[in-house]
């Protein structure tokens, strides 16, 4: 038997990643609209994923999640060290708001998929939502990783893939 995955140490390891990164960057990367992605900026990426993981640390003691309310704190977006703060911080309190908690527990979450219409409420699971809101972030630091490298600025090679393929290389290195 395999030990289970350990959910709460890969979302802390995420936001640590997000915070590491962007503590690297060179002076003004971090707001400069970035061509490849529309004019969105890094921060303005960054403040997405951590307001994400922030809608989730809230929810948790309700059991219910509406990533649609999310705060949207502007000043992650311009601010590298608020950035660096909010994770820090997130991190912290969910791996506090974690503790003990069955990753199987109910939740009822609620994200719009459409333009229109009535955003119904879904079941979930804690551990469900832990897996999105990694999996979210980490398809946003691709974007932003693919980006940096095209304008030469040099980012980590994990960042932005997804933990199966690190898993995926990790067995071809030990078998191969």
């Amino acid at each position: 038997m395999t030990a289970p995955e350990d959910m709460t140490a890969a979302l802390r390891g995420t936001l640590q990643s997000v915070a590491t990164f962007v503590e690297q960057l060179p002076a003004g990367v971090y707001e400069a609209p970035m061509a490849d992605c529309q004019g969105t900026t890094i921060g303005q990426h960054v403040r997405h994923c951590l307001d994400h993981f922030a809608t989730l640390a809230s929810g948790l003691p309700a059991g219910e999640i509406d990533y649609d309310a999310r705060r949207r704190d502007t000043a992650v977006e311009v601010e590298p060290v608020r950035a660096v703060q909010v994770a820090q911080a997130l991190s912290a309190t969910l791996a506090e708001t974690l503790e003990g908690l069955d990753l199987a527990s109910d939740l009822r979450v609620r994200t719009a998929c459409g333009r229109t219409g009535t955003v119904a409420w879904q079941r979930s699971s804690v551990g469900r939502e832990i897996q999105f809101v990694v999996s979210h972030t980490v398809h946003h630091l691709a974007m932003i990783a693919a980006s940096c490298r095209h304008r030469g600025i040099p980012v980590p090679e994990e960042l932005g893939v997804a933990p199966s393929t690190l898993r995926h290389r990790d067995a071809l290195r030990v078998g191969g």
